[in-house]
C-alpha cells in the first residue's frame, strides 16, 4: 500500500486506473535515476504496480521492459552475536519473544514468519515449510528442537481462537485467489489457519465488506524486535532482518557448506550469500597492528 500510494503521488492523482505502462515506466525510471534507489527497492515498487493492476484492477499490462534499471549494491549486514540476542529476547514480551527465536533458528523473512499456518510447522518431521516465499517458491528449513514445546503451546492458542471463530461464523482466513478457487471453504479450515493469528478482526482490503482474522502485524512484530534491542543498550540498527541475517552467519561461522546455507535461506543466487562469508572467524586474517602487543 506504501508503494502505490508514493507512485500516486509522484503522478499527483488517485485514479491509479487511469495510469498505465507508460506511466509504471517513467516512475521506474525515476526511482532509479533521480532518487538513485538500490535493484531490490525498484522490484518491490515493479511487483506491487504489477500486482495491483493485474490481481486488483484486472487489468493486463502491456511491456514496459525497457525501464532503466536500478544498480544492486553490496552491504555487509547487521549481525548480533549470541549475547546480544539473548538480551533482545529478554526485553520482549512471552510471545514477540518466540516469534523472534523462530525468525532466528529458521532464518526466515518477517513475510514468512508472519504468514506461517498451521500445516506448515511440521512436527512429526521436524521441519518448517516456508510456502510462497520471494519468488513465489516453496522451500524447507529448520524446525530448532529447543523450540518445539513453545510452538505446541502456541499452537494450541491459535486452536482455541480458531474454534472461538468457527462459533462465531467469521469469515476463514485469506488464501490466495487460486488456492480460494481450487479448495472451495479450506479457508475456514484448521490445516489452513494462521500460526500467529492477530488479536482482533478486520476487514479485508481484498474483499470489500468480509471480516476475518488475520496473521499479527509483520510491523507490529517488527518495531517489538526494534525497540528491544534498543532497550537491551544495543548500538547497531537492529531490525527483525538482523535476526535472518544472524541465522546465516552463525550457521556459516559453525562450517554449514555455503549451499547449504542458500537452500535454507530460499536464495535464488550463491552470491547473494556469500555476503555472509565476511564473518567466518576461520578465514579472518588478524591485523598487523596487533603484533605491536607481542614484539
Amino acid at each position: 500500500m506504501q508503494r502505490l500510494c508514493r507512485f500516486a503521488a509522484y503522478w499527483k492523482t488517485d485514479a491509479l486506473e487511469s495510469l498505465g505502462e507508460n506511466e509504471i515506466k517513467l516512475y521506474l525510471d525515476h526511482l532509479a535515476v533521480v532518487e538513485k534507489v538500490n535493484g531490490g527497492t525498484q522490484r518491490l515498487a515493479l511487483n506491487a504496480l504489477v500486482f495491483y493492476y493485474r490481481d486488483v484492477l484486472k487489468r493486463e499490462l502491456g511491456d514496459f521492459s525497457d525501464y532503466k534499471k536500478a544498480t544492486g549494491r553490496k552491504r555487509i549486514p547487521v549481525v548480533l552475536s549470541l549475547d546480544e540476542i539473548r538480551r533482545t529476547l529478554a526485553c520482549m514480551a512471552s510471545g514477540e519473544a518466540l516469534m523472534a527465536r523462530l525468525q532466528f533458528g529458521a532464518g526466515l523473512r518477517v513475510s514468512e514468519l508472519v504468514r506461517l499456518r498451521i500445516q506448515d510447522v511440521d512436527f512429526e518431521n521436524r521441519q518448517l515449510v516456508v510456502r510462497g516465499g520471494k519468488g513465489d517458491k516453496d522451500r524447507v528449513t529448520l524446525l530448532p528442537e529447543s523450540l518445539v514445546e513453545p510452538l505446541k503451546a502456541q499452537r494450541e492458542q491459535a486452536r482455541s481462537r480458531y474454534e472461538a471463530d468457527r462459533q462465531d461464523r467469521v469469515s476463514g482466513v485469506w488464501l490466495p485467489e487460486a488456492l480460494a478457487r481450487k479448495f472451495r471453504g479450506a479457508g475456514e479450515r484448521w490445516e489452513w489457519y494462521w500460526f500467529w493469528p492477530a488479536a482482533g478482526l478486520a476487514e479485508d482490503p481484498r474483499e470489500a465488506g468480509v471480516v476475518r482474522r488475520h496473521h499479527v502485524a509483520a510491523k507490529v512484530y517488527g518495531r517489538a524486535v526494534t525497540l528491544a534491542a534498543r532497550e537491551a543498550g544495543i548500538d547497531k540498527r537492529v531490525t527483525s532482518h538482523v535476526l535472518r541475517h544472524s541465522f546465516a552467519t552463525l550457521l556459516m561461522r559453525n562450517g554449514t557448506d555455503v549451499c547449504q546455507v542458500q537452500e535454507l535461506l530460499g536464495h535464488a543466487n550463491l552470491e547473494t550469500t556469500r555476503i555472509y562469508l565476511h564473518v567466518e572467524g576461520s578465514k579472518r586474517p588478524s591485523s598487523p597492528v596487533d603484533q605491536l602487543l607481542v614484539e
